[in-house]
């Protein structure tokens, strides 16, 4: 039997993105969103830091709520299914954020959104997307550490955007695309037009930086 037809593998996530960039790349995953709470702890919640602190902190969040993610998945699953059975899992799950002096999830609203946007134009800002890769055999209890294997990292691009008029900005806004995106946009989307250069992985500010997880995506259980 070929490696990948010994594997499932399940996006712990409802990102339209994050599937397309799977499926990009040959892997069309099992769909099962997290339903967790995503509340980051005070300590990860930080700002106005040293540059270095910051910077930990930063990848620390996303690389937390990206475990939180893939463990309440993890716990959810029912191995005995007949699609898993003599199979190993692999659950991935990530979490995005825009950092820019403070951290921009998804905007609550169009108010939200204009405040995010208008802090980002015309300026350079990173984009942190945490991953963890969780493998766990067929057999296995999701719950026993000493059956499982997890890797937790994280994947950094600076995005600049160019000067945005507060038309562009209300023109914007008022397109369904700010408002299930980090820091209220979308680098391959309408938005495009308004990013001036990206330094690092595209595919990281869409969501998934696949380049990181394809090795750990090859590799069969042992």
């Amino acid at each position: 039997m070929d490696c990948q037809d010994k594997k499932v593998i399940i996006l712990a996530s409802a990102s339209p993105r994050r599937t397309e960039i799977l499926r990009k790349h040959g892997i069309d995953p099992i769909i099962i969103p997290s339903n967790a709470e995503e509340i980051l702890p005070p300590h990860l919640t930080l700002t106005n830091l040293p540059e270095d602190e910051q910077e930990l902190v930063d990848r620390e969040a996303v690389e937390y709520l990206a475990e939180l993610k893939v463990e309440n998945v993890a716990s959810s699953i029912d191995t005995e299914r007949d699609m898993f059975k003599g199979k190993q899992i692999i659950i991935i799950g990530a979490d995005t954020m825009v950092f820019k002096g403070e951290k921009l999830g998804k905007p609550r609203d169009k108010a939200d959104a204009y405040r995010m946007i208008s802090l980002l134009q015309g300026d350079s800002h990173k984009v942190i997307t945490g991953v963890t890769i969780l493998k766990l055999d067929s057999t296995c209890d999701a719950k026993n550490l000493e059956t499982r294997e997890k890797e937790v990292f994280s994947c950094e691009t600076i995005v600049r955007c160019a000067r945005m008029t507060e038309e562009e900005i209300e023109e914007y806004i008022n397109t369904d695309e700010p408002y299930d995106k980090a820091g209220a946009y979308a680098i391959q989307g309408y938005f495009k037009k308004y990013i001036e250069e990206y330094v690092g992985d595209f595919e990281n500010v869409m969501g998934l930086p696949y380049f990181m997880i394809e090795d750990k995506l090859k590799q069969c259980s042992r």
